[in-house]
This record gives structure tokens, C-alpha cells and sequence, in this order.
């Protein structure tokens, strides 16, 4: 953890450490070198927690892992063994408590997210007594003519007629 200082630097704050559960290793395939490379990537590792030494089964293991604050958070990567088994495994943060869900990023929730399209109004009709006012976007009204399409009867066949 960084120290308080009264003007930090630009680099404050930077990195975040994170418990991260890492499940759907098989159990034969788990060793700590393994878990190192697979969430060594993410960023600094500070320690790595494997649970398999009396158990036939595990759940998750764990490793403390220093996360780039402004860098997406990765939920799932693929793992590639040695013994060219090719598995998908999850990544769960522990007390992850607010993430920006579009673009999986700690420094904004969803609302605010610039990545994700600004969220318009939708306009809204409504019909009375012949004419149609709209709200627009932009919250002002505006009234319309009702506007009558004609529907015109296409011609029958000749074969249609005959009949």
C-alpha cells in the first residue's frame, strides 16, 4: 500500500492489491509455478494460497496480486498446461466492491462510463384528437399532423378474376 503523503505524485494509488480466487484448475494440474503464470500477467504477484495438500477436491486457490488501477480487470483466461490440456478459468476478486461492468475498469461505475453511448430519452407519441404531439430528446414538444397514408388495392389477377 502506498503511504499518504500531503502532495502525492502522479503514480499515488496506482496499484491496488486484490485476493483473486482462481477457479477450474484441475487438481492434478495444481502448482504454485502454474498459478504464478497464469495470473503473473495481471500484475505484481505478493503471494499464491493452494489448499490441495490433503484434499481431493478444491474449490479455488488464491493469490495476492498487485492490479493496475486504471487497466480492465480480467475475469476469465485460458489456460494452456504442459500437458496441452486447454481449460478456461475463472477469476474472482475478493471484496471487489464497485467496477464499471461495460468496460471493467475500479476508477468509474457504469453510469459515468465513457466508453459506454450516452443514453437518450426515448421519444414518446401520443395521439389525441387528431393530432400527434412527440417530445423530443430534448424535453420540448412540437405538434404534428396526423399524416394519412393511402393503401391502394393491388390488382387481381386475370386467372383470380375468372373465377
Amino acid at each position: 500500500m502506498d503511504q499518504w503523503t500531503p502532495n502525492p505524485g502522479l503514480d499515488f494509488l496506482c496499484k491496488i492489491p486484490f485476493w483473486i480466487r482462481i477457479r477450474g484448475i484441475p487438481t492434478h494440474l495444481l502448482k504454485k509455478q502454474a498459478i504464478e503464470s497464469l495470473v503473473g500477467p495481471l500484475g505484481k504477484i505478493e503471494n499464491v494460497e493452494l489448499h490441495a495438500k490433503h484434499s481431493t477436491s478444491v474449490e479455488y486457490v488464491r493469490a495476492q496480486v498487485w492490479i493496475d488501477a486504471d487497466a480492465p480487470l480480467q475475469f476469465r483466461r485460458i489456460a494452456k498446461f504442459k500437458s496441452e490440456e486447454v481449460i478456461p478459468i475463472d477469476l474472482e476478486y475478493e471484496k471487489l466492491i464497485k467496477i464499471c461492468f461495460t468496460c471493467k475498469r475500479l476508477t468509474h461505475d457504469q453510469t459515468r462510463c465513457p466508453e459506454q453511448p450516452p443514453e437518450q430519452e426515448p421519444a414518446t407519441t401520443i395521439l389525441a384528437r387528431g393530432r400527434e404531439t412527440s417530445r423530443s430528446d430534448k424535453g420540448f414538444r412540437r405538434t404534428l399532423k396526423s399524416q394519412v397514408v393511402p393503401v391502394t388495392r393491388t390488382a387481381r389477377s386475370s386467372e383470380h378474376r375468372k373465377k
